[in-house]
C-alpha cells in the first residue's frame, strides 16, 4: 500500500479507537512529526499511559513509557525485564530516554489492519 493510504489507515483507527474504546482517552496524529501517532489510555497504576507509533519503511514502530529507573534494585529490575523479552512476542523491554523502562515493538506495514493494531496493542480483539 502507498504511503498516503498507509497514514489514512492509521488516522481511521485512531478515530475508531478514540470513538469505541472506553479505555481510551485520546488518539490523533502528533503535531510535532507527521509520521508519528499516539493513543492516550486511561492507566491503572498511573493515571495515563501513552502508546506512541512511528510509521517507518516497512513498519509501524510503537513505544511507551514503563517507569523511571529505580532508586535502588535497578540491576534486579533490568535482569528481570531482560528475562521477560525472551518470552515477549512482537514486544521488548529498552532502557530509552533519561534511563526510563520503556516498552517497544513494531509491526509489518503488510499486515496493518484494523485487526492486527487491536490485538497487538490491546492484547485482545475485542474492547
Amino acid at each position: 500500500a502507498s504511503r498516503a493510504v498507509l497514514e489514512g489507515r492509521i488516522d481511521e483507527w485512531c478515530a475508531r479507537v478514540r470513538g469505541e474504546w472506553s479505555s481510551v482517552l485520546a488518539a490523533g496524529r502528533s503535531t510535532d512529526e507527521p509520521d508519528r501517532w499516539f493513543v492516550r489510555l486511561q492507566g491503572e497504576e498511573k493515571e495515563t499511559m501513552t502508546v506512541w507509533f512511528l510509521l517507518g519503511q516497512r513498519t509501524l514502530r510503537h513505544e511507551t513509557y514503563v517507569l523511571p529507573t529505580p532508586a535502588t534494585h535497578s540491576d534486579d529490575l533490568m535482569r528481570y525485564c531482560l528475562r521477560r523479552n525472551e518470552r515477549l512476542v512482537g514486544h521488548h523491554f529498552g532502557i530509552g530516554a533519561e534511563d526510563a523502562l520503556h516498552l517497544y515493538g513494531e509491526l509489518l506495514l503488510e499486515s496493518l489492519d484494523d485487526a492486527e493494531l487491536r490485538v497487538t496493542f490491546f492484547g485482545s480483539s475485542s474492547n
